[in-house]
């Protein structure tokens, strides 16, 4: 005969299914959990299992034993004897109220250790740059590709898109519910609509590393760029940016940053989601005096004004897309030529390589073939002599 360590009213369907499914998840967990140090380089989704998923069907086991232990306690309670005393009491020299005692607080403190390490473990996951652009990897494929090729391909998507401090945090993981509901049920847009309604304020997050007050003075960029003809000849475009100064430290507040220094606000309103059509704008310079402007042609009618919001500008309204960076193909090819990806030395590859990439395709593979296929085919047709000599160099291209 089985003697038993817990009182009766833990000895139900409904407690035991829940004990299977605590103690089998607890052990998986210990598992992955043992793997995840061991390995080198494990997946998002090795995390996501033993961190989120694992842990929630631990939690759901313990409430289906507490559920049956109580329900079964109601049941025995209407006709047949209860466990339980009138009074209930704690008796250590009674081996099975020891037992239980024990079990229980062994229990309770591997469960507290073991939701410690996996609720941080979990909110390592879920900010981690891996969750954000592969795990729902349909929504965010082209923003995380583009992504890691940009300026800020070190920087966390976090420290963007929600910043220090816990109330953001709140906010940004209330809004990720909507956010798996709308990727599982398919309900979100494609392309993803930019520029993002509901982001921080830049002050709060890009300002924590760029100080546009230390931005001053001119800067010159020089582009590289090809023309499209046969020897692709190169013909760097150069641009002299007049960035001025961020502070009057410097001088005289002017040029690109002047709408950013601290002593200057810039509001203005937009017509269209996009916010490229600007029908107003103000300006409260540091005195506090303030000039409003409107669109010549077509002002805010009294109705569009006060439904309008109002934005104070910020780097965004410049800097749209700091991160997630989509490359014209005339753009993409001139900087692989500039790098050697593409060989400049191969005729009209400028040419060639444009037309190639600005084409509709159902799709990336078939993209990649097609792209494939018509500059080799231009090569066969119009350079033999290089598609036969010179297929390591295509075949980069």
């Amino acid at each position: 005969m089985i003697r038993r360590r817990l009182p009766i009213t833990f000895y139900n369907w409904t407690s035991t299914v829940g004990a299977f499914m605590a103690v089998t998840s607890f052990s998986i967990i210990i598992l992955l959990f043992l793997i995840d140090l061991m390995v080198e380089r494990t997946t998002i989704y090795l995390g996501l299992l033993t961190y989120v998923f694992l842990p929630s069907i631990l939690v759901f086991g313990l409430i289906l034993i507490a559920a049956g232990a109580l329900i079964e306690r109601r049941r025995l309670a209407q006709g047949k004897p209860s466990f339980f005393p009138k009074q209930i009491s704690v008796d250590l020299t009674n081996p099975v109220h020891r037992d239980t005692m024990v079990i229980v607080a062994v229990v309770g403190i591997l469960f507290l250790l073991g939701t410690s390490i996996g609720t941080y473990k979990a909110y390592q996951a879920t900010e981690s740059v891996a969750f954000c652009g592969t795990l729902c990897h349909r929504v965010m494929n082209p923003e995380h590709t583009a992504y890691q090729t940009s300026s800020h391909a070190r920087v966390a998507c976090v420290r963007c898109h929600i910043g220090p401090g816990a109330d953001w945090f709140v906010k940004s993981k209330l809004s990720g519910l909507y956010q798996v509901y709308a990727t599982l049920a398919h309900k979100f847009p494609q392309p993803i609509p930019t520029p993002i309604k509901d982001l921080r304020p830049a002050r709060d997050t890009c300002l924590e590393c760029h100080w546009p007050e230390k931005f001053f003075g001119s800067r010159r960029n020089v582009y590289p760029h090809y023309l499209a003809d046969e020897k692709n000849t190169p013909n760097p475009i150069s641009l002299l940016i007049h960035i001025g100064g961020g502070s009057e430290k410097q001088g005289p507040v002017e040029g690109i940053h002047w709408h950013m220094a601290v002593s200057n606000q810039v509001e203005y309103i937009a017509r269209d989601k996009e916010r490229q059509e600007i029908a107003w704008v103000r300006v409260t310079d540091k005195k506090g005096n303030v000039t409003e402007y409107q669109h010549a042609e077509s002002p805010l009618t009294p109705e569009e004004r006060g439904k309008a919001t109002v934005r104070a500008m910020d780097c965004i309204d410049c800097h749209n897309r700091p991160s997630h960076v989509y490359r014209s193909p005339l753009r993409a090819v001139n900087e692989a030529m500039a790098t050697g990806d593409i060989s400049p030395t191969l005729p009209y590859v400028k040419r060639e390589a444009v037309k190639a990439l600005d084409s509709d395709y159902a799709d990336t593979a078939t993209a990649a073939k097609e792209i494939q296929a018509k500059l080799l085919a231009f090569y066969q047709e119009n350079h033999p002599d290089v598609a036969k000599d010179r297929p390591a160099d295509l075949d980069a291209a």
